[in-house]
């Protein structure tokens, strides 16, 4: 197992509690008024019986940013790679889990982690603990 630094495990819990935070919630933009009245409609059908996993996603997540050391986390429609594995193994099937159209960016030689929730969603800074 390769170690990681305090300040990559700082900045892979960062991104994995911001991703986690977002299970259970049933916000929706993807960028028009029907598709995200229907996807909202899916997420509230979801949210209750995902949101009790979500630590053990945040965990799964966090071993494998450190393990892999990805620029960019996101969902389109479906989660990326990263994000099915820790859904995966956190036992939460991956589709309507998390919010589409959802990018973190992490700067790992900086520690800087930004993110932007949503089609329409303003990139902001989790780093100073937002």
């Amino acid at each position: 197992m390769i170690e990681s630094s305090e300040k990559d495990i700082k900045t892979a819990n960062i991104v994995a509690q911001w991703w986690a935070d977002q299970i259970g919630k049933t916000d929706c933009d993807l960028g028009n008024t029907l598709n995200s009245a229907i996807g909202q409609s899916f997420r509230e059908k979801v949210a209750d019986r995902n949101a009790p996993k979500a630590e053990a996603f945040k965990i799964a997540l966090t071993e494998i940013l450190l393990r892999e050391k990805l620029a960019i986390v996101s969902v389109d429609y479906n989660p990326d790679y990263s994000l099915a594995e820790a859904l995966e193994i956190a036992g939460i099937p991956a589709y309507g889990a998390l919010p589409s159209k959802t990018v973190t960016t992490t700067y790992w030689e900086t520690g800087v982690v930004k993110a932007r929730l949503g089609y329409d969603g303003e990139m902001i800074e989790l780093s100073n603990g937002h």
